[in-house]
């Protein structure tokens, strides 16, 4: 089988799509219908809806791709996040930032996405650091990079940020990793950043590191290998509800549209969990 690294749901075609180390896979929500894989050669990291109903898809190699859900064919692909080590990035702020619980130094692709339709600015952020992109002028340049680092741990880099959304109306970007959070500036680009309730749990370890996580209405959900998803205030960090999922190591994990559910899926089965605290419901 195939295991799905991300999903999104595109209530205008009722298309799910589904991220896999594959690539893409859109499947028709009214026939279940399965389309041939988009991007079969790509890890596919991060998933979002753009302007005119484009699906972006991010990946390990770090390309950031269009796509349309109807059709499965490429709008347009550009190299967001190149391969480089941590010195070659020339992000202000980085310098010779320390690299913590990783293999290597080099930057991992496009982990998360996010687009504001109101200013058409689409975001992808990547270990160590976000980038901004005018989708509405058409131009494969980014228009501004921003280094994530923590400021509880002196001039360390991000580990690899899972999530990414707009907030208060697109003036700010906030992004994070399963034990650290960022928010962004678009006007000042000035970088705030904390470390949650989450990263004193005690069933929380180092094999989290690329835990699924997603933002939505100012709460971070993360899945953890533990057996238990974390519902926390974005900005206080505090932790509102603990969640078990018993879907063994989380993959991916989904919104649905009303706010009140999420889907997970994981190496041990898919489970809807109520974010209202009441349980699994299927």
């Amino acid at each position: 089988g195939v295991t799905a690294t991300r999903l999104q749901y595109d209530p205008a075609s009722e298309v799910l799509v589904v991220g896999t180390a594959q690539g893409v896979r859109l499947i028709d929500s009214r026939t279940g219908m399965v389309q041939e894989p988009v991007l079969a050669d790509q890890l596919v990291q991060a998933l979002a809806l753009g302007p005119d109903g484009v699906v972006l898809a991010g990946t390990k190699a770090g390309w950031l791709v269009g796509i349309d859900p109807v059709t499965g064919t490429e709008r347009f692909r550009v190299m967001a996040h190149p391969e480089r080590t941590v010195g070659e990035l020339g992000i202000p702020g980085v310098g010779t930032a320390t690299v913590p619980h990783l293999p290597s130094s080099a930057v991992r692709g496009v982990a998360a996405i996010a687009y504001d339709p109101a200013s058409h600015t689409l975001a992808t952020a990547g270990f160590g650091y976000a980038r901004f992109w005018d989708v509405g002028s058409g131009s494969t340049t980014p228009i501004e990079s921003v280094a994530l680092t923590w400021t509880l741990a002196a001039n360390r880099l991000a580990g690899g940020p899972t999530a990414a959304a707009f907030t208060d109306g697109g003036s700010a970007l906030l992004v994070a990793d399963p034990f650290y959070e960022w928010r962004i500036e678009r006007a000042s680009g000035a970088v705030t950043s904390g470390s949650p309730v989450r990263e004193r749990l005690s069933f929380v370890t180092q094999g989290d590191w690329t835990a699924p996580s997603l933002i939505d209405s100012g709460r971070l959900l993360t899945a953890f290998t533990g057996g238990f998803v974390t519902v926390s205030d974005f900005v206080g960090g505090t932790l509102e509800r603990q969640l078990q999922h018993g879907v063994g190591e989380p993959t991916s994990m989904s919104v649905a549209a009303d706010g009140d559910r999420i889907l997970v899926s994981g190496s041990e089965g898919v489970v809807i969990l109520s974010l209202r605290g009441d349980g699994p419901i299927s």
